[in-house]
Parts: structure tokens; C-alpha cells; sequence
């Protein structure tokens, strides 16, 4: 069966996604204090929606990873596509949820960072697929 999770250690990608999922909603659904020393400078506010992009980046590519284990007709495009769609939508989930989490707040500028880093993976995912097509072609 061509398109089975066994194929190329599917079952690890997608346990290793789903792990990577959960701590994403863990750090972002996690309740702060804003007096706490979490809660925040302007740097540390600063430095942690920077952290929003490689998190993202790295979400989408694990999407690329797992989708292209799944799908026996996987395209790089289309794969790279859906896994941006779908980590944009994973980001723009989360970032609703935490408006009803205390000391955090929906916020449209995390929403972008979080969509530029699955567009940045989707980035990733499509220059890969070329290198490695143009090394074996």
C-alpha cells in the first residue's frame, strides 16, 4: 500500500507532529501572569513574537513531512501548499483560543507572524524539493 502511514517512518512523522502540535497550544494557551516575570518587558515581548516564525516555519515543514509520507500522489507544490494552509490555520486557531485564556489575548500581529512563518516553511519546503530533484534529475 503505497500511501500508508508505515511508508518512510509515517507513523513518526505524524507522532513527532503531533507532539510538536500540543507544545505549540501548550506555550501559547498557558495562562500568564502579566505581573509575573513572564509576564513582561518590551524585550521579552519583543524577542517572544519573533519566536512566532520559526515555530511556524518549523509546523509547516513537519506538515510537508508528514503529507508527503500520507499521500502516494504528493506534488512538492500542492504538499507545500496545504501544509502552509494548514499551519496558517493551526496559528490563526490558536490565536483565537487565547482569547479566553487569562493574561493573553487574541492578537492580528501574531497571527501575521505566525502566517509568515508557514509561509516561510512553505519557502523552505518548495526550494528543498527543487534542490533535491535537481541533484538526482
Amino acid at each position: 500500500m503505497a500511501h500508508s502511514l508505515s511508508r518512510g517512518g509515517g507513523w513518526l512523522a505524524a507522532a513527532c507532529l503531533a507532539g510538536y502540535m500540543a507544545l505549540l497550544a501548550f506555550a501559547s494557551l498557558m495562562p500568564v501572569n502579566p505581573d509575573s516575570a513572564l509576564g513582561a518587558t518590551e524585550t521579552r515581548r519583543f524577542v517572544n513574537n519573533l519566536l512566532h516564525v520559526p515555530a511556524y516555519t518549523m509546523l509547516a515543514v513537519g506538515w510537508v513531512v508528514c503529507l508527503e509520507r500520507w499521500t502516494a500522489r504528493a506534488s512538492g507544490l500542492r504538499t507545500a501548499v496545504v501544509a502552509f494552509a494548514l499551519a496558517a490555520l493551526y496559528g490563526g486557531l490558536l490565536e483565537a483560543a487565547q482569547a479566553w485564556v487569562p493574561g493573553r489575548v487574541a492578537s492580528a500581529g501574531d497571527l501575521l507572524l505566525n502566517t509568515g512563518g508557514a509561509a516561510c516553511g512553505l519557502a523552505f519546503a518548495i526550494l528543498w524539493k527543487r534542490r533535491s530533484e535537481s541533484s538526482h534529475g
